[in-house]
């Protein structure tokens, strides 16, 4: 099968889950569809879901002429289990130079730094898909600026993931 996936823009986040099932022939599970659907800090929402502290490493950050190049991933804080890896293009042209500053220091991740600054975004889902090779889910979207696309970036969600989830205790 591969790597399968589904533009989603301008439709509904819903929708997009929906056709990729079709598309891949399961059922994807509640845990990766809140995640698909999230558009708020990602290790905020993993930290919720596995119910321990998780923490953003910066593995890789280059700065190029038209943008910053930056790769991460997401661990659990315990552990340093691997739940999420992310690569970013980061457009400075387009946002305020306190943030491209900050993002350049390589001390925090995108969404801590968005989220303190108080900077208006929004995100806008690109694609949805699912590699069958590592059996692993992927979400690929724009962070948007007073109009302009200031992120690019692809989150690449670990087969593991699921492992680590708390749904806690039954009611």
């Amino acid at each position: 099968m591969g790597h399968i996936s589904i533009a989603v823009e301008r439709r509904n986040i819903i929708d997009g889950i929906y056709e990729l099932e079709k598309k891949i022939k399961t059922r994807i599970p509640l845990p990766q569809k809140l995640l698909f659907a999230a558009t708020g800090t990602l290790e905020k929402t993993l930290s919720l879901l596995t119910g321990s502290e998780t923490a953003v490493r910066i593995l890789e950050q280059t700065d190029l002429p038209e943008f910053i190049s930056r790769s991460i991933c997401i661990v659990l804080k315990e552990n340093e289990k691997i739940l999420v890896s992310a690569r970013s293009n980061i457009y400075p042209s387009f946002l305020p130079e306190n943030i491209v500053r900050r993002i350049r220091k390589k001390k925090e991740s995108i969404g801590d730094i968005l989220d303190s600054e108080r900077l208006e975004t929004y995100k806008s889902i690109i694609r949805l898909g699912y590699d069958s090779s590592n059996r692993s889910y992927f979400k690929i979207y724009h962070i948007v600026f007073k109009s302009n696309i200031a992120f690019s970036i692809e989150e690449n969600f670990a087969a593991s993931l699921y492992e680590q989830i708390n749904f806690g205790p039954s009611v």
